[in-house]
């Protein structure tokens, strides 16, 4: 995932749990570092 914002983290969440390797990609730092 591109991009993936707020819902695409909760996505990626959900697809991680059906099996499929998921790697977000985020343009945007770490809140959690700043």
């Amino acid at each position: 995932m591109v991009g993936a914002g707020l819902t695409g983290c909760l996505l990626a969440c959900y697809l991680a749990r059906r099996g499929l390797d998921v790697t977000v990609y985020e343009r945007r730092p770490d809140p959690r570092t700043g």
